[in-house]
């Protein structure tokens, strides 16, 4: 692997949204309206997105009087268009432009909204999305995203104390209070969504599996010998089946891995949109991969996850006391979100370790 030498994906983000979000403000022309339009723009990476999900329906059930309307990543328009309650999806890239987010302007024409809602912000949204952009009111919160990473992400990484998570962070930018809401409660799932899914021919009679290795960023990565020794004990001490997501570059990994296994496994990897990803997981027994957007999913669909934590601060944590987390940072290393180090915190974490907490992992109904 490349060396990398700073984590531009991580810090480029931090540094450049509250700027960008000011900017989108001043963009968007201002006008009287009373048309009970809402429109919330969030165009986040995956996890970010999917952190968000149960706060935005929330929201929309909340204020049941208002059509609201959302941008997302073009990756996730599939996912967010199943929310309950949301009326339009537009796409925009995400402020890190990162891998699949290949985007083909769909907002050209002048719509005006009631109330616009900037959750996040890209260069993307500026440029291609806010000059059509009307509104009587525009709500931004720089001023408490501000305060959230000081306190949350940089003092209480001093004093090694768990952060505020995002998820729970973003009720309170939209007004409501934190809650646990069901899967099902938060997605319009059709009859054909079901078949899809049926169409995939899921081995029922064994433990599903779902493992996810990909990391973008080194410090994030656990080896991928580590994880050819952690399957091959988990396959010696029962019958499961193995079934591998990603993105095109997790391919690699793959190939890597399962040429290294002496038993059958599957790969979706780059063969399913999110939203198919989404309805895979309802069908999984456990959920194993480093902490991600695949992992955030899991939580979003409550399935039982083991999940390997590199460098904190840790915002996309579980709230499910019986999910596995493996973390030797206790919440520190906000240090190795930017640099590398040659032996990080995920290095630490052995397979015999992650293979003892799946021991004492019970998967749950979902």
């Amino acid at each position: 692997m490349k060396k990398i030498a700073f984590n531009w994906d991580y810090f480029y983000p931090v540094y450049k949204e509250g700027a960008l979000v000011k900017k989108i403000e001043k963009r968007i022309q201002r006008i009287s309206c009373s048309n009970k339009r809402v429109l919330i723009i969030v165009p986040a990476l995956v996890g970010d997105f999917v952190a968000t999900v149960p706060a935005i329906f929330d929201y929309i059930e909340r204020n049941s009087e208002e059509h609201v309307d959302l941008i997302v990543t073009p990756l996730l328009k599939n996912l967010a268009a199943k929310i309950r309650g949301v009326q339009h999806v537009y796409g925009a890239k995400s402020v890190a432009e990162r891998e699949g987010e290949n985007y083909v302007p769909d907002l050209l024409t002048p719509v005006a909204y009631e109330k616009i809602i900037i959750l996040r912000a890209s260069a993307s949204v500026l440029n291609s999305v806010a000059p059509h952009l009307m509104a009587e009111k525009v709500v931004t919160f720089n001023w408490m995203v501000f305060t959230y990473g000081v306190i949350e992400l940089f003092l209480k990484n001093i004093v090694r104390k768990k952060p505020k998570q995002w998820k729970d962070f973003c009720f309170e930018l939209l007004g409501g209070v934190k809650r646990k809401i069901p899967f099902e409660k938060m997605f319009t799932i059709s009859h054909s969504d079901y078949e899809s899914i049926l169409a995939l021919n899921l081995r029922k009679e064994i433990k599903k599996i779902v493992i996810h290795t990909g990391a973008s960023w080194h410090m994030m990565r656990w080896e991928n010998d580590r994880w050819v020794e952690l399957l091959k004990k988990i396959h010696e001490s029962g019958e499961y089946h193995f079934i591998f997501i990603g993105s095109q570059k997790d391919i690699a990994d793959y190939e890597y891995i399962s040429s290294r296994l002496p038993f059958e496994t599957t790969s979706y990897i780059s063969k399913v949109d999110l939203w198919m990803l989404t309805l895979l997981f309802t069908k999984m027994d456990y959920f194993l991969g480093i902490d991600s957007g695949p992992g955030n999913i899991a939580h979003l669909v409550g399935l039982r996850s083991i999940i390997i934590y590199g460098p904190g601060p840790h915002t996309f944590m579980s709230d499910d006391e019986h999910d596995v987390v493996l973390d030797k940072s206790r919440g520190r290393g906000l240090y190795q979100r930017f640099f590398v180090k040659k032996k990080g915190f995920i290095h630490k974490i052995t397979s015999d370790e992650v293979f003892d907490s799946f021991k004492n992992c019970k998967p749950k109904n979902i």
